[in-house]
């Protein structure tokens, strides 16, 4: 009787799951850190008040399109949070439910809000990140392929999470007229 009762307590193990590994990566614009595996990619750059990145996940089949704006006379604030808010709403049609947090570090002068849309979308996570003065940062997540389990969207959300807790803007020699 008092074997297999060893038995039990001795195979029960606690199985520890490595944690994730992320390195710091840095834009003209801003830094932040990834997941190892993945690559950050330059789309393209309009002028020198804009930036577009790719981030992709190759092994989770994924990719977050990154849009950096430098806010001004032509960039307003309240214009790009509504904007991202629509773009938000208009991937939730057919979606279960959409989630909005909003976030914020002083000390980072970081603040944004951040989406999360259950469901059948095409971009079940978005969020935008700003000082309120000067730098946006908007991001959208595609999954190349569905994820009817939702373990992928799970993951690539601690991932961004992650990301938007380590962003820092840098300071930039290009002004424009904020007024």
């Amino acid at each position: 009787m008092l074997f297999p009762l060893l038995v039990i307590l001795f195979s029960c193990k606690n199985t520890t799951k490595p944690e994730p590994i992320y390195l710091p990566v840095s834009t003209a614009r801003y830094n932040f850190v990834i997941p190892a595996g993945s690559t950050l990619k330059p789309s393209r750059a309009d002028n020198t008040l804009s930036e577009w990145h790719v981030l992709q996940f190759d092994s989770l089949n994924a990719e977050l399109y990154l849009t950096y704006t430098q806010l001004g006379k032509e960039r307003k604030l309240d214009k790009l949070v509504d904007d991202a808010a629509s773009m938000a709403v208009k991937h939730a049609r057919f979606a279960t439910a959409l989630d909005r947090q909003s976030f914020s570090d002083a000390g980072r002068a970081v603040w944004g809000n951040y989406f999360r849309i259950s469901g059948q979308t095409a971009s079940p996570i978005q969020f935008f990140a700003t000082d309120s003065s000067r730098n946006w940062l908007r991001g959208a997540l595609y999954l190349t392929r569905p994820d009817s389990s939702g373990t992928r969207i799970h993951l690539l959300e601690a991932d961004i999470k992650k990301m938007l807790g380590s962003l820092r803007w840098k300071k930039t020699t290009t002004q424009i007229n904020t007024q």
